[in-house]
């Protein structure tokens, strides 16, 4: 097909649709991997490989394998689902009591192009996700008197320029940029005294900011390759943030102003390997997270004093993290077309510890268990996945949950339970095509 009018119109609408929704992940404390339908299939095992158009995001180095201009546009929808069981310690709700996160529907679109210019020099610009979470929790959870208790949601999208170039046979590298898009939602409830209004508050802030990768692909032999991929922390520092009292109570200093805050997604390293022999491919790829070098707290700084504080700090003294994921993939023919299935799993560490687990960070490690295809129909190449994520229950019991409530006017004690029965469902779908 040739690149003509119709071609272009079709690919500036997909693009503009796109960078139209922000993206949302979750897993590894506020860390994602669903960059591509293939990969999320293979258990984002994937760096060892990087043989379509989803390598951008994953191992820029592997775009060097890929022939012509290749475009591949796609999306994950995501379902979670979660409670809280009250202690009954705190005196708002009965012990045992269920709370539930409000149903959600998340969408975590991506786009890629890719384009060899030669057999030494190829380029691509992708459209993805790797940071993101949201919970919003019903009207009763308890939890709602703790910062972010009530809604926690960071949305985050990347415009990634690359280039890779071939150094020698079997061996390319490949280097980008990374534009990020950030926003956050912070929502939680104010208890001040009995008989006086509950203030709702919510933050929101936006801003852009710039980070690097750099990436390496080596192919040893026909049948085994290697690839590393390293990507910078993201430093984001957002000013003019929107903070929002309803009702406000102007005596206490509780009133609408603006704030700021800054906050670092961390620099983490993923080494793959890739092993094919026939219709066969089984894939390892193991990721490190330097969660503790990003964030230590969150503070976030008031323009104008809010109940008498000019700043509010939030603990969260994060450790640095492993993620590890398996994958396979066979290759049959079958209805006149090579049919790929796919299964992986994929281990990933919380890095969030007991003393700061909280409405918004409770995640424990995540168990990713995933299955795939891919198959051509017509001019297109057709990737899809669904997968499973287990999140074992995780006890609240820190000094988070001595924030100001109902009960402690009654002699009760700090915000206690337990975040169980956590499941999240996936399902994706990538179409892709070379001109």
């Amino acid at each position: 097909m040739k690149w003509n009018v119709k071609s272009k119109k079709v690919f500036i609408l997909c693009l503009l649709v796109s960078l139209l929704i922000p993206s949302v992940a979750f897993c590894g404390g506020y860390s994602g991997f669903i960059l591509g339908s293939k990969s999320q299939a293979m258990g984002s095992a994937f760096v060892g490989l990087a043989d379509n158009p989803t390598a951008i995001s994953i191992n820029p180095a592997g775009i060097i394998q890929l022939d012509k201009t290749q475009f591949l546009m796609g999306t994950t929808i995501a379902d979670i689902h979660g409670h809280f069981v009250s202690s009954g310690e705190a005196g708002i709700n009965k012990k045992d009591e269920e709370s539930s996160l409000e149903q959600k529907y998340q969408f975590i679109p991506n786009l890629y192009i890719t384009h060899k210019i030669n057999d030494w020099v190829a380029i691509g610009f992708g459209e993805y996700t790797v940071y993101g979470a949201s919970f919003i929790w019903e009207d009763k959870f308890e939890g709602r008197y703790v910062p972010t208790g009530k809604e926690g949601t960071i949305q985050t999208m990347t415009l990634a320029p690359v280039v890779a170039f071939k150094i020698v046979d079997g061996l390319s590298v490949g280097v980008g940029g990374r534009v990020e898009y950030l926003k956050t939602v912070f929502d939680n409830m104010n208890y001040i005294a009995p008989f006086l209004s509950e203030p709702n508050v919510k933050m929101t802030a936006k801003d852009w900011a710039l980070g690097w990768d750099i990436a390496a692909l080596y192919k040893i032999n026909e049948n085994f390759s290697t690839g590393i991929h390293y990507r910078s922390e993201i430093n984001h520092y957002t000013d003019g943030d929107d903070v929002k009292f309803s009702p406000q109570i102007r005596m206490l200093q509780i009133r609408n102003t603006d704030a700021s805050f800054d906050f670092t997604f961390p620099q983490n390293v993923t080494l793959g390997f890739a092993w094919s022999q026939g219709p066969v491919t089984l894939t390892l790829d193991g990721t490190w997270w330097n969660w503790s070098h990003s964030n230590q707290e969150l503070v976030v700084k008031f323009n104008d004093k809010v109940a008498f504080k000019s700043t509010q700090i939030s603990p969260w003294d994060w450790n640095d993290s492993w993620s590890v994921g398996i994958g396979g993939e066979y290759r049959l023919n079958a209805l006149n077309r090579v049919i790929s299935l796919r299964a992986g799993y994929m281990w990933d560490q919380c890095p969030i510890p007991d003393s700061t687990v909280s409405p918004a960070s409770f995640q424990n490690d995540n168990h990713v268990f995933s299955i795939g295809t891919g198959f051509p129909i017509g001019p297109l190449y057709t990737d899809l996945f669904a997968a499973y994520v287990l999140t074992p229950d995780r006890d609240w019991d820190n000094s988070i949950g001595d924030a100001r409530h109902p009960g402690k006017f009654s002699g009760n004690k700090r915000i206690t339970g337990e975040f169980d029965d956590f499941n999240t469902f996936l399902f994706g779908i990538d179409l892709s095509y070379k001109f």
